[in-house]
Formats: structure tokens, C-alpha cells, sequence
């Protein structure tokens, strides 16, 4: 799965690279895009200022949703490990959860001060990670929205954050030419 520049997505075979399906109806640059863990849906995340979710099989656009205001963009996007919500980082700081079944807001987490870059779920789907262009990383408890946790050490924007298979570590990478390993074993 691709993102582009033209305002598609592009799934693809994985041996032969052979283009199979093209997802449309941007405005903007797809900057992420996700599969759940089903491999049923896709979700795209766009500088229109929108996420969108699609069934796999088809490129059938199943529901969106656009961000309103100054710095709406939708940088990056993924899935909780039951698959029932979407987790998209917005320019402006904030993370929306939205319900895929009902195609609402659940919540809104406020707690970075610039654009959301990447967002990760923990293996036991209890925690997410965000990592923003303020140089911090946050975590979150999905069961409630609170925030339990904030690890700064980064000189520049985080550009992408990963749970370890056991979920006892978190890894960042930042422009400032490093990757940091932070240890979550306590929660």
C-alpha cells in the first residue's frame, strides 16, 4: 500500500508490484495510510485536511472524515488491534478516535503542542503512542483517552514511533538523525 503526491493510494501485488486497486477522491497528498490487523480495511490520511476509510477488496470508500480549521491536516493514521477505531494524528496537536462501526468521534486527545507525525498501538492494544513535530512522545490509555505518560529527549520532530513485539519498549525516530528506545515494561 502506497500513498502519493497525485492524491491516491495504490495497492499493490506484493511480487510483482502489478497495481491492483487505485483509491481516489483527494485533494492533497496522501501522507499515511494503514490496514487493519483483519486486512479488511484501509485508511488513509491526507494534507486535505481528511481521513478516509476503505474496504480492501474493492477501494470501496466506506466513510470519512474531514478536520476543520488551521492546521487540519492528517498526517498519520492506524487502528486499534480489535479494529473497531481509527486513530488519526491531526496538524494541529490533537488525535481523533473514531468509531469505524458507528463512522463517529469518539474522542479527541489534546496534549501536543504542533502537528501529530506518527501514531502506534501497543501488541495489547491498551496503550497509544503519538509523536509530534514538538519533539515529545506521548502515551495514551485507549480505554479512557487519558494521557499516563510523556518521554522528551529528541532535538527535532518525530517522524515515527514503534512498539517493540512484546510491547516492553518504544522505539522513535526524529530528524534529528537518531532513534531513541524508551522502556513502557511499567504500564
Amino acid at each position: 500500500m502506497t500513498g502519493s503526491a497525485d492524491g491516491t493510494a495504490k495497492l499493490c501485488e506484493t511480487t510483482t508490484g502489478k497495481e491492483l486497486i487505485t483509491f481516489g477522491g483527494r485533494l492533497s497528498w496522501v501522507r499515511s495510510v494503514a490496514f487493519d490487523l483483519t486486512g479488511k480495511l484501509i485508511a488513509t490520511g491526507s494534507w486535505d485536511r481528511s481521513f478516509k476509510l476503505w474496504e480492501a477488496s474493492t477501494g470501496r470508500e466506506l466513510s470519512s472524515y474531514t478536520n476543520k480549521g488551521k492546521y487540519s491536516v492528517v498526517p498519520a493514521v492506524t487502528f486499534s488491534r480489535n479494529s473497531k477505531i481509527l486513530i488519526g494524528g491531526l496538524g494541529n496537536g490533537n488525535t481523533i478516535l473514531w468509531d469505524v462501526e458507528k463512522e463517529n468521534k469518539i474522542k479527541v486527545l489534546k496534549g501536543h503542542s504542533s502537528m501529530v507525525n506518527c501514531v502506534a498501538v501497543s501488541p495489547n492494544g491498551r496503550i497509544l503512542a503519538t509523536g509530534g513535530s514538538d519533539q515529545a512522545i506521548k502515551l495514551w490509555d485507549l480505554s479512557n483517552g487519558k494521557e499516563i505518560k510523556a518521554f522528551v529527549g529528541h532535538k527535532s520532530f518525530i517522524h515515527s514511533i514503534a512498539f517493540s513485539a512484546t510491547g516492553e519498549v518504544l522505539a522513535s525516530g526524529s530528524s534529528d538523525k537518531t532513534v531513541r528506545l524508551w522502556d513502557v515494561s511499567d504500564l
